[in-house]
């Protein structure tokens, strides 16, 4: 066992842990490409839908010419097949339908007959509910909402074609022979027009069997392709990363893997371009300090959620290690169309859990794999990088910003006695981990130690006294690993006192980030009040202040709301009377209205207000209260009403914010005018440039396999200007979170703080260190709006990009500041908190 990391060959190592990190991404991959041929479901693959895509214009191109040569009357071979594959459905639908079907089994042999056979039944399938859209659109629409919901391309195949049954549309079913016909010409235009299959004769007895097999240059294309996508899955390195210097140069160590660019996802022409020769002082040394932080696994976490995790249990929301099973079949399910229907939908939810559950197995079984290996080095450093707006990633699977059990298997390495103000921040920290945060600190202290027992009876027997993953007296555990962690940092301070060394990473996470930084940039001060930027005696809470006023107007409807109503085809409509008895019922608290709310700041509006209900509130309640979920049928008329009480709410409480999104969105209007890129510079150095391209792509869309957009390799050289107007306010929010955070840590760095856990708008170091964080972080906050005018910033950077004099009068006139004294926000003590 590896103990520490001063061994003199640490560097060999890491070179070997780098080489068997290639080796475990080429096993990963092709294991997938080995299921996906086993189970005939190359069409799912990277290189599959590659094929798809590149091969569907060619061959819808070829399957017109066939149509148009076929009606001219002009005698041709299988030209009957015309009178099945009619306008119904479009040439690229057949083609995109014919190559799925091929390339599904293109590595294997497949005799032309059968295929012939699918790729007919396919077509029909897909003309029958194509035939159902034309004759009654309501029921097409409800059939491929319906298909959508389901979780994998087989049932939804197998749902769209029995609703298409229960449709008496007078459809008379293709004969097999009917099938083979339209197929056999189907791969005929396909052997004909593309590089892609050939047809082979083979001898069986005394009859020839035709086999459809891949070219041997799509066999050799595949092999290249698969070998070029393998991307080695990351994890933490046991020497220092390299630091980066140039946009090109850091991170890990050897050639193995896949190289790192400073900023991720940004072309190498652009990268050299932005940054190649860009003085970036604070960037760089920002990136190359959190590369320096030491980590270490926690052992006693890993200890216990190991064992934990091989027992099958589920506690601290462990991914269950069982596979869900569906549902029984009612006794009666052939004759009670109502049972049977019910059952369908039983068991389709449970197929769409047991795909979360296995995608949640398989992430958190990679989460062990890595923290047990690494657990023997008493040193390891996390690799970082930069997204185009500026903001830091860890790169590892296993890293400090992950979920609430990533971050409980990590701690900082080095030894820093707490000392007293550490005592105190390690309290309120084991406090916002419990979800004891909308109080005073002194409050979240006092909870520790009224609690005392029971947190040093969780540390002594974890399994026992399992109130950390529960609750402790009335309070809902919020970050249930986290706080187990805590616990054990709380039984040796008890034991050893302020001379315990704490090893605990410390968070000062911000207020609802995305508005206080409009409300510094505007000087609001209703706005600032709201998210903590002016001392107040306890923490206001923004979340339930949206939340108490989506309440007040909720009641307001189940008074003077509209009544049930029946539509023109008698159809029962709610009203907003039974919509509000039904979220009264249900309740409605700040995390109802929260990610509405902090979401605002980044652009979000009604619309995503309904869909994030929706995600987080409405779905997962209908999962576990079954025939108790009070809302009409998955909710979503539910949904809909509430979003725009939230709207309603939040506009009204964030006045300012709302015109400072509007004044940005007028800005990159103009930059749209100009067809330019939208670029600027935020205060800490980092140039942001914003350039979303138009996507000349193949859009095919069918009832059975959902909607598919299908991408050529290129983008076009012409901006999205949709994309490039709803994408500017979160990622200028974002550009701004990111400038605070590397002045930050420039400034701790400076006054000797050497240990990082940072998360965009979250800044994290040892308890014994917190106290110097604290008033660095609201420094920082303070000099960057006072000594940079971000908006002014952003207008001239957009102006300086166009040419047009005239189109320069066109940016909008500054906006009003308000009177929000900045110099306020550094005696306040919940804005990072």
């Amino acid at each position: 066992m590896l103990q520490n990391n001063e061994q003199p060959n640490l560097m060999q190592v890491q070179i070997n842990l780098e080489e068997s990190m290639k080796q475990r991404g080429v096993e990963s991959y092709l294991r997938s490409v080995n299921r996906a041929k086993a189970g005939v479901s190359e069409d799912h693959t990277q290189y599959g839908t590659r094929l798809i895509s590149g091969y569907t214009k060619v061959l819808a191109q070829a399957i017109q010419k066939f149509k148009d040569e076929a009606s001219s009357g002009r005698a041709g071979s299988k030209h009957t097949v015309l009178r099945y594959i009619g306008d119904q459905i479009t040439t690229d639908q057949i083609a995109f339908l014919v190559l799925k079907t091929i390339i599904a089994g293109i590595s294997g042999s497949q005799t032309a007959a059968s295929l012939a056979v699918q790729i007919g039944t396919v077509l029909e399938d897909e003309m029958r509910l194509a035939n159902i859209r034309m004759q009654e659109k309501r029921v097409y629409d409800s059939i491929v909402t319906g298909t959508m919901k389901r979780g994998s391309q087989h049932y939804k195949h197998v749902y769209a074609v029995r609703r298409a049954e229960y449709f008496k549309d007078g459809w008379v079913d293709w004969s097999r022979a009917s099938k083979a016909l339209i197929g056999s010409k189907m791969l005929d235009l396909v052997v004909a027009n593309l590089e892609l299959v050939d047809l082979e004769v083979k001898q069986s007895g005394v009859k020839s069997v035709y086999m459809i097999t891949a070219k041997p240059s799509t066999v050799e294309w595949i092999e290249k392709y698969n070998m070029a996508g393998v991307r080695s899955p990351f994890e933490p390195m046991v020497v220092l990363p390299r630091d980066w210097t140039t946009p090109h140069d850091g991170g890990y160590i050897t050639s193995n893997i896949t190289p790192l660019h400073l900023v991720k996802r940004v072309t190498q022409k652009r990268l050299v371009a932005l940054y190649g020769n860009a003085p970036m002082p604070k960037v760089y040394a920002t990136v190359n300090a959190l590369q320096h932080t030491a980590w270490q696994i926690n052992a006693q976490v890993l200890d216990v959620m190991r064992t934990l995790w091989d027992n099958g249990s589920g506690v601290g929301g462990l991914p269950s290690r069982e596979d869900l099973v569906l549902p029984p079949k009612p006794h009666d399910m052939d004759t009670n169309e109502g049972a049977a229907l019910q059952w369908r939908r039983d068991a389709s939810q449970a197929h769409r859990n047991h795909l979360e559950a296995t995608s949640a197995r398989i992430a958190f079984s990679m989460t062990m794999d890595v923290a047990t290996r690494y657990s023997e080095f008493k040193k390891i450093y996390m690799p970082y990088q930069l997204d185009f707006r500026g903001r830091v990633y860890a790169v590892p699977h296993l890293n400090p910003q992950g979920s609430d059990f990533q971050k409980s298997l990590l701690r900082f390495s080095k030894e820093k006695p707490l000392g007293e103000g550490g005592v105190k921040w390690l309290a309120i920290h084991g406090a916002n981990l419990a979800g004891v945060d909308k109080v005073s600190f002194q409050e979240r202290v006092d909870w520790v130690e009224n609690n005392e027992e029971q947190i040093l009876a969780i540390a002594s027997d974890p399994f026992t006294n399992r109130g950390w993953a529960t609750s402790i007296g009335d309070v809902e555990i919020d970050k249930p690993w986290q706080f187990l962690a805590f616990c054990f940092e709380w039984a040796g301070y008890c034991e050893k006192g302020e001379s315990y060394v704490s090893h605990m990473p410390i968070a000062l996470d911000g207020s609802c980030s995305g508005i206080q930084h409009f409300s510094a940039m505007l000087r609001d001060s209703v706005g600032g009040a709201a998210v903590n930027l002016v001392p107040q005696e306890k923490p206001a809470d923004v979340y339930g202040t949206v939340a108490n006023k989506v309440l007040e107007k909720v009641r307001e409807d189940l008074v003077t709301g509209t009544d049930d109503g029946l539509t023109e085809a008698g159809t029962l409509v709610q009203g907003t009377k039974t919509l509000a008895a039904q979220w009264l019922a249900f309740g409605i608290t700040r995390k109802t209205c929260k990610r509405s709310v902090m979401t605002l700041a980044y652009g979000s509006r009604e619309y995503g207000f309904k869909e994030q209900l929706m995600e987080d509130i409405i779905s997962p309640a209908q999962k576990v209260m079954g025939s108790q979920f009070p809302f009409e049928g998955d909710g979503f008329r539910a949904a809909a009403y509430l979003a725009k009480k939230i709207w309603e709410s939040v506009t009204v409480t964030l006045v300012a914010a709302g015109q400072a999104m509007d004044w940005i969105k007028a800005v990159a209007a103009v930059a749209n005018q100009a067809k330019q890129a939208i670029t600027w510079t935020t205060p800490a150095g980092f140039t942001v440039e914003q350039s979303y391209k138009s996507m000349k792509d193949l859009q095919v869309e069918t009832a059975i396999n959902g909607k598919i957009r299908l991408y050529l390799k290129e983008p076009i050289d012409k901006l999205d200007l949709r994309k490039q107007t709803s994408a500017i306010s979160p990622n200028w929010v974002h550009s701004l979170d990111s400038s605070h955070l590397m002045m930050t840590v420039c400034e701790a760095v400076e006054q000797g703080i050497d240990s990082f856990a940072m998360i965009h708008d979250s800044f994290g170091t040892y308890a014994a260190d917190t106290d110097k964080l604290f008033e660095i972080v609201r420094d920082t906050f303070v000099d960057m709006y006072e000594k940079h005018d971000v908006l002014d910033m952003f207008k001239k950077g957009v102006a300086a990009s166009i040419d047009d004099e005239t189109l320069q009068e066109e940016l909008p006139d500054d906006l009003v500041r308000g009177d929000l004294d900045l110099e306020d926000v550094k005696y306040s003590m919940y804005c990072f908190a």
